[in-house]
Protein backbone atom coordinates (compact mmCIF):
# COMPACT_ATOMS: atom_id res chain seq x y z
CA UNK A 1 0.00 0.00 0.00
CA UNK A 2 0.91 3.56 -0.84
CA UNK A 3 0.09 6.31 1.18
CA UNK A 4 -1.41 9.32 -0.04
CA UNK A 5 0.65 11.42 0.64
CA UNK A 6 3.16 9.78 -1.94
CA UNK A 7 0.72 10.04 -4.66
CA UNK A 8 1.27 13.03 -6.05
CA UNK A 9 -1.67 13.77 -8.54
CA UNK A 10 -5.24 12.19 -9.38
CA UNK A 11 -6.66 10.14 -7.18
CA UNK A 12 -6.14 6.61 -9.49
CA UNK A 13 -3.15 7.44 -11.53
CA UNK A 14 -2.16 3.53 -11.53
CA UNK A 15 -3.99 0.26 -12.54
CA UNK A 16 -2.03 -2.77 -10.91
CA UNK A 17 -3.63 -6.22 -12.03
CA UNK A 18 -1.32 -8.43 -9.98
CA UNK A 19 -2.73 -11.81 -11.04
CA UNK A 20 -1.10 -15.28 -11.35
CA UNK A 21 -3.53 -16.68 -13.76
CA UNK A 22 -5.59 -14.00 -16.04
CA UNK A 23 -6.25 -13.67 -19.31
CA UNK A 24 -7.14 -10.14 -21.35
CA UNK A 25 -9.47 -8.44 -19.09
CA UNK A 26 -10.90 -5.60 -20.59
CA UNK A 27 -10.37 -3.36 -17.31
CA UNK A 28 -6.36 -3.11 -18.72
CA UNK A 29 -7.69 -2.55 -21.75
CA UNK A 30 -9.70 0.65 -20.61
CA UNK A 31 -7.82 1.94 -18.30
CA UNK A 32 -5.17 2.16 -20.57
CA UNK A 33 -7.53 3.85 -23.28
CA UNK A 34 -7.93 6.21 -20.92
CA UNK A 35 -4.05 7.39 -20.25
CA UNK A 36 -3.60 5.93 -17.16
CA UNK A 37 -0.24 4.03 -16.47
CA UNK A 38 -0.41 -0.12 -16.04
CA UNK A 39 1.07 -2.53 -14.08
CA UNK A 40 0.78 -6.25 -14.78
CA UNK A 41 2.07 -9.38 -13.92
CA UNK A 42 3.20 -11.26 -17.02
CA UNK A 43 1.07 -13.81 -16.92
CA UNK A 44 -1.50 -15.54 -19.99
CA UNK A 45 -2.73 -12.31 -22.67
CA UNK A 46 -1.01 -9.30 -20.33
CA UNK A 47 2.31 -9.43 -22.55
CA UNK A 48 0.61 -9.23 -25.31
CA UNK A 49 -1.06 -5.89 -24.81
CA UNK A 50 1.90 -4.55 -22.32
CA UNK A 51 5.65 -4.11 -22.79
CA UNK A 52 7.71 -3.48 -20.13
CA UNK A 53 8.98 0.66 -19.57
CA UNK A 54 7.13 1.13 -23.30
CA UNK A 55 3.29 1.34 -22.49
CA UNK A 56 3.21 -0.05 -19.26
CA UNK A 57 5.29 -2.08 -16.43
CA UNK A 58 5.48 -6.07 -16.70
CA UNK A 59 6.23 -7.86 -13.36
CA UNK A 60 6.94 -11.65 -12.39
CA UNK A 61 3.76 -13.38 -11.16
CA UNK A 62 4.12 -13.76 -7.02
CA UNK A 63 6.63 -11.16 -6.76
CA UNK A 64 6.09 -9.23 -3.98
CA UNK A 65 9.36 -7.23 -3.60
CA UNK A 66 8.96 -6.50 -7.43
CA UNK A 67 5.24 -5.04 -7.55
CA UNK A 68 6.37 -3.14 -4.44
CA UNK A 69 9.06 -1.39 -6.10
CA UNK A 70 6.99 -0.85 -9.53
CA UNK A 71 4.35 0.59 -7.52
CA UNK A 72 6.52 2.90 -5.38
CA UNK A 73 8.59 3.85 -8.45
CA UNK A 74 5.28 5.01 -10.06
CA UNK A 75 3.99 6.86 -7.81
CA UNK A 76 7.27 8.93 -7.41
CA UNK A 77 7.66 9.99 -10.52
CA UNK A 78 4.43 11.62 -12.22
CA UNK A 79 6.55 11.83 -15.42
CA UNK A 80 6.90 7.97 -15.84
CA UNK A 81 2.91 7.58 -15.17
CA UNK A 82 2.30 9.84 -17.83
CA UNK A 83 4.83 8.57 -20.65
CA UNK A 84 3.66 5.24 -20.13
CA UNK A 85 0.22 6.47 -19.89
CA UNK A 86 0.53 7.95 -23.17
CA UNK A 87 1.79 5.37 -24.85
CA UNK A 88 -0.72 2.88 -23.41
CA UNK A 89 -3.55 4.91 -24.88
CA UNK A 90 -1.67 4.89 -28.38
CA UNK A 91 -1.06 1.06 -27.93
CA UNK A 92 -5.16 1.00 -27.98
CA UNK A 93 -5.75 2.41 -30.93
CA UNK A 94 -5.33 -0.67 -32.20
CA UNK A 95 -7.97 -2.61 -30.07
CA UNK A 96 -11.17 -0.53 -31.24
CA UNK A 97 -14.18 -1.36 -32.06
CA UNK A 98 -14.52 -0.14 -35.73
CA UNK A 99 -10.58 -1.66 -36.68
CA UNK A 100 -11.75 -4.83 -35.06
CA UNK A 101 -14.78 -5.20 -36.97
CA UNK A 102 -13.08 -4.83 -40.13
CA UNK A 103 -10.05 -7.31 -39.68
CA UNK A 104 -12.96 -9.58 -38.50
CA UNK A 105 -14.91 -8.76 -41.96
CA UNK A 106 -11.69 -9.58 -43.67
CA UNK A 107 -11.38 -13.15 -42.09
CA UNK A 108 -14.50 -13.61 -43.06
CA UNK A 109 -14.48 -12.64 -46.89
CA UNK A 110 -10.90 -15.07 -47.12
CA UNK A 111 -12.86 -17.63 -45.08
CA UNK A 112 -15.93 -17.64 -47.87
CA UNK A 113 -13.24 -17.22 -51.02
CA UNK A 114 -11.02 -20.09 -50.02
CA UNK A 115 -14.84 -22.23 -49.41
CA UNK A 116 -15.96 -20.71 -52.59
CA UNK A 117 -12.47 -21.93 -54.34
CA UNK A 118 -12.45 -24.84 -52.71
CA UNK A 119 -16.17 -25.95 -53.95
CA UNK A 120 -15.55 -25.30 -57.45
Amino acid sequence: MVAAERMHDAEHDILLIPSLLEGLPSVLLEAMAGGMQVMTTETCGMPDVVEHEHNGMLIAPADGKAIEDSVLRAAESAELRKRLGCAARETTRRYRWERSALRLEALYWRILEKEARAAA
